[in-house]
């Protein structure tokens, strides 16, 4: 009775355990890759980096403080040469004598605040900019996620159609071929008959074992785009591939697209570089303030009035630094910036031609494939069909073994045929919505 309980918890956790397990759908799918790709992680985190160089950047328009202190051993103490005559001594002759102590030690505090500098104000927005360009090449590399991710999908949803069509017709073939054993043991079939059936079902073994092997490598690919580590079960819904009915037109739909506004914010960070560059030709000013206290003794003596003496020192002032001449650095350095955004301009006009025609390729595309898809569904009903009459026919003794076989192979090539249109006319869908900006539609 005991061990009864035992196996009926331990099945019960089991029940459970395989209730819990989660399927995942399209959007489930993508979610996961979104919150755990290792490729998007990284761009995240120079996002964030991104905010800590615009920091960087306003700090210089903050008060620089700076604080020092020095202590000096004044070994040999320095001798200067004075004229004899201040002591008394004859016109034209000089005395040696030491000027300072033998110690002295300071401490002080310096302060420098900008207060006009137009390089650095054009610099600070040329880095909120930056910001900006960094945006796009997240949002980028979220959009190409969710299109790898679709991609994986749909062709793993494919493999376990094409699983499900062979197993349907492996299962049939072993029932034919029991048959057609009982059918030779009593001399009703032919040994050719039944040889060919065999090498069939081993031929479609072999097949389906493939078959396996591809569904479970495409699992793992779509385990790589997602973040999921290898050892962890991914559980696709069962669910059909749906072909949209959308119309499309082979007209400009790339507005959305992120390589266009990828290289304008781009453009116009490099204007904002030039503009910071050109206004290094301006005068800056600055604010100055510092203090400080020097003391200097003999004796490492503090008790007696005297010993250390200590001179405070204060200054406040303005610098004004204007630039006159740099050997034309910066004139060559606005040569170059205005020649990188004549390239830039260019890649906007290449890009956009390119655009425009991934778009009208895509569209064609879909229209091709949604015209083949159809011919091949309607031909994969066909071939069931045939099948199933050839089927009756030789069950009834009006058809023989090599029709039945031609049969199951012509079922065999419309279903991969089906299979293939599929899964092109997904593709060609997500191109269409990749290209026109609109693939993180999938994600809603």
């Amino acid at each position: 009775m005991k061990w009864n309980r035992i196996v009926l918890i331990v099945a019960l956790f089991g029940i459970i355990e395989g209730q819990a397990q989660e399927s995942f759908n399209l959007k489930s799918c993508l979610d996961y890759a979104l919150s755990n790709n290792y490729d998007l992680l990284k761009a995240q985190i120079q996002q964030e980096s991104i905010n800590y160089q615009i920091k960087e950047q306003m700090s210089s328009g903050l008060p620089q403080i700076g604080g020092y202190t020095s202590f000096s051993d004044n070994v040999l103490i320095p001798t200067q040469l004075v004229p004899g005559e201040f002591f008394g001594g004859a016109p034209g002759t000089f005395l040696p004598v030491k000027f300072g102590v033998h110690y002295s030690v300071a401490a002080g505090l310096e302060l420098n605040q900008l207060l006009f500098s137009q390089q650095f104000f054009n610099g600070l927005k040329a880095a909120k900019k930056a910001k900006e360009v960094v945006d796009v090449s997240v949002n980028q590399a979220k959009e190409q996620i969710v299109y790898t991710v679709a991609n994986y999908y749909y062709q793993a949803q494919a493999y376990k159609i094409q699983l499900n069509m062979l197993e349907d017709n492996y299962d049939r073939l072993s029932k034919i071929t029991d048959i057609a054993e009982v059918q030779f043991k009593n001399d009703m079939l032919r040994k050719l008959d039944l040889d060919q059936l065999i090498v069939n079902k081993k031929n479609l073994e072999t097949t389906l074992n493939n078959a396996r092997i591809a569904y479970n490598q495409q699992m793992n690919g779509l385990k790589i785009i997602l973040g999921m580590d290898a050892e962890e079960e991914l559980v696709l819904v069962d669910e059909a591939i749906q072909v949209n009915e959308n119309e499309y037109e082979s007209i400009k739909k790339i507005a959305n697209n992120l390589s266009q506004k990828a290289l304008q914010a781009k453009l116009e960070m490099s204007e904002l570089e030039y503009a910071t560059i050109k206004a290094g030709y301006y005068p800056s000013l600055h604010l100055n303030f510092s203090t400080s206290i020097n003391g200097q003794f003999d004796k490492f003596n503090f008790k007696n009035e005297g010993s250390f003496n200590r001179y405070p020192f204060m200054m406040l002032g303005l610098t004004l630094n204007v630039p006159i001449f740099d050997g034309l650095k910066r004139n060559n350095q606005l040569k170059q910036k205005k020649l990188a955004m004549e390239q830039l301009k260019f890649d906007q006009l290449k890009t956009n031609q390119q655009l425009n025609l991934q778009y009208q390729n895509a569209v064609y595309s879909i229209q091709q494939n949604r015209s083949i898809y159809s011919l091949q569904k309607d031909n994969l009903g066909f071939a069931n069909q045939l099948y199933d009459a050839v089927k009756h026919t030789y069950n009834d003794g009006m058809a023989n073994i090599t029709e039945l076989i031609n049969a199951e192979n012509s079922l065999k090539e419309a279903q991969n045929n089906y299979l293939n249109a599929l899964v092109k006319i997904k593709i060609a869908e997500l191109d269409e919505m990749y290209i026109s900006g609109n693939i993180n539609e999938l994600t809603q």
